[in-house]
């Protein structure tokens, strides 16, 4: 067959593979070359999963076509996942397809695509059939960097398979739990430390601050609420010193605050660390007024407004008088 022939005939298997046309497909796959014939960069079967053509690459895998068949061409379970076809991407699992292989010239595996796309189902078809998460891909990421972000149950259901799924570290050493409670993810957090995480884990990255460290600093009561109930130490200091409560109060989580005081079935004047929450508020003022004195920032009256605001939602939260926030307002001016 001469060179001519070949390239023609493997365009128009190709092409077959890309329509669906299974006749032709039938046909040809006894004229052509190899299975694996490569066209324009993609096997014939790699081509149907790519254009979603499940009855073509049934057909070729009951031929006996490689599914993990990767030599100078992307896996097809690649294709499939990129087409966000869960169902292609079942057929060539239970074909034998590798779901830790890595793309041959990106380096991304499979998993990693399919979380990229929020392509939740995808992804979870490939968790159940052993993809690994930790396995780091393309730009030295893993999936687990992307799983924080997710809030699928077919996802979680898929990581849960794992054993010590929860145990598992990112790219920068922060555990699963850190990361959920970054992300504000009160679902999956609560499943890890249902499954054995410590919730009051220290991270290196952090500064050695606990999830809830983390959630009050970014202020959300739902993950501050959940960490208490999970047993969160109220305790916990970081490198600095800083218990949760001196982090919100550092950086503005008001609500936060409010939230372990909640928890603690305590008044929000009840003393913690020799001060209480009004204190807190008036300490945080005065240090914003001092460096205002000092032209490091420039309180504007509307900002000091908004303070003040904040300061007066978070004592009627707590069921608190007006006149504390008064007080608050008064003493912020010694």
């Amino acid at each position: 067959m001469s060179i001519e022939t070949k390239t023609q005939l493997d365009a128009e298997f190709h092409m077959a593979c890309k329509l669906g046309d299974l006749p032709k497909v039938s046909l040809l796959a006894t004229q052509v070359q190899g299975l694996n014939s490569l066209h324009q960069g993609r096997t014939p079967l790699g081509v149907a999963c790519r254009f979603g053509q499940f009855e073509v690459a049934k057909y070729l895998l009951e031929r006996g076509v490689d599914v993990n068949f990767d030599e100078f061409v992307d896996p097809a379970l690649h294709e499939a996942v990129r087409a966000c076809e869960p169902s292609m991407v079942r057929l060539l699992l239970e074909a034998g397809a590798n779901p830790n292989l890595p793309a041959s010239f990106s380096g991304e595996l499979p998993l990693e695509l399919a979380l990229f796309s929020q392509s939740d189902s995808v992804a979870a078809e490939l968790l159940n059939f052993g993809a690994d998460f930790a396995l780091k891909g393309a730009m030295n990421f893993a999936a687990l960097d992307l799983i924080p972000s997710c809030t699928s149950d077919e996802v979680l259901q898929g990581l849960r398979k794992t054993p010590n799924w929860h145990s598992c570290s990112g790219r920068r050493g922060n555990s699963m739990l850190h990361q959920f409670a970054f992300w504000g993810n009160v679902k999956y957090l609560i499943a890890a430390a249902n499954d054995g995480a410590d919730v009051n884990l220290a991270s290196d990255h952090f500064e050695k601050r606990t999830p809830l460290h983390i959630a009050c600093q970014r202020g959300d009561v739902d993950v501050v609420q959940a960490l208490l109930e999970l047993g969160a130490d109220l305790s916990a200091t970081d490198i600095w010193g800083n218990r949760p409560h001196q982090i919100a109060l550092q950086l503005g989580g008001v609500d936060a605050i409010v939230a372990i005081q909640k928890f603690k079935g305590a008044s929000v004047f009840d003393v913690i660390d020799g001060q209480t929450l009004d204190e807190w508020y008036v300490d945080m003022a005065r240090a914003l007024k001092r460096l205002t004195e000092h032209k490091a920032v420039e309180l504007s009256k509307r900002a000091e407004a908004a303070l003040m605001k904040d300061m007066a939602d978070a004592f009627a939260d707590a069921g608190m008088a007006s006149s504390q926030e008064a007080r608050c307002r008064n003493r912020m001016l010694l």
